[in-house]
């Protein structure tokens, strides 16, 4: 029996899978993993979390959070000194790299989304509660105006408390987007954006597997010249446009090898109809 898709998930996966693709144009087309707000908006695009369903026993919860937590560190520090101290390793470097280490850092939101998915309806409970969210947004524009710092366990912090704060926030806010929408259909420009984001959060691991193939790493060579302007809402708006342009084309590429049941099951694993 086929699963039936939760609108106001989806579109929270798509506008988190646009601030993905913004990342990524950020550190390697335009040279700056900071540029365009990107340290807050970095924050609000861990979003697989919410996915994942894993049975512990109890007694086993704060062992699996320690050893959730001692994994993301690891990764956390080692992508943190990773061009400091292990450039030089060679293959050994490209190994870690194809085993993707530095994404293990996000290994404590997937679990914490395990707890958050066994407490659901706690979990709701809480965040209807207006002096909760407010306290969310509140502390997560607190955190992520800590400046950056080569202190790593303050950079740990801001990486994940922020993580959590930005979450919350994040799918409450479309949780009661898709709870108007559905209340109050209408045919102006927000419902089409919203139907844009539901449409993209389906396909959210397409995206992220052609994106690296459309990135304009060329742009290198010119992001002095846009740093130049030290804008903030200009370099937003270039990263935002090329990466609205990026995930159209991944979009479009999607469609086509979707078109090939054989190529859309080996590489986007979706299931052949009888």
């Amino acid at each position: 029996m086929k699963k039936k898709r939760i609108a106001y998930i989806d579109a929270m996966r798509g506008f988190t899978m646009i601030l993905v693709v913004f990342s990524h144009i950020c550190s390697m087309c335009l040279g700056d993993r900071w540029m365009g707000w990107n340290d807050i908006f970095f924050l609000l695009n861990i979003f697989s979390s919410w996915l994942v369903r894993k049975r512990a026993a109890r007694q086993q919860n704060w062992l699996l959070f320690i050893f959730a937590l001692i994994v993301s560190m690891s990764a956390f520090c080692y992508d943190v000194y990773y061009n400091r101290y292990f450039s030089h390793l060679g293959w050994l470097t490209k190994g870690l790299g194809f085993a993707s280490l530095i994404t293990w850092r996000y290994y404590l939101f997937f679990y914490i989304g395990t707890i958050v998915k066994r407490h659901f309806k706690t979990f709701i409970r809480w965040t209807d509660k207006p002096v909760v969210i407010i306290m969310v947004i509140v502390g997560f524009f607190a955190i992520s105006q800590i400046a950056h710092t080569d202190c790593i366990p303050l950079v740990y912090l801001v990486f994940v408390v922020g993580g959590i704060l930005g979450l919350m926030m994040i799918f409450t806010a479309f949780r009661f987007i898709g709870s108007y929408i559905s209340s109050h259909p209408t045919h102006h420009f927000s419902l089409f954006t919203y139907r844009s984001l539901i449409y993209i959060g389906s396909r959210t691991l397409d995206i992220y597997l052609l994106h690296y193939f459309f990135l304009p790493r060329f742009l290198l060579t010119h992001s002095n010249q846009l740093r130049a302007y030290d804008s903030k809402p200009l370099e937003f708006f270039v990263a935002l446009m090329l990466a609205l342009i990026i995930v159209g084309l991944c979009l479009v590429v999607s469609r086509i090898i979707r078109l090939s049941p054989f190529l859309a099951k080996y590489l986007f694993g979706v299931p052949q109809r009888k």
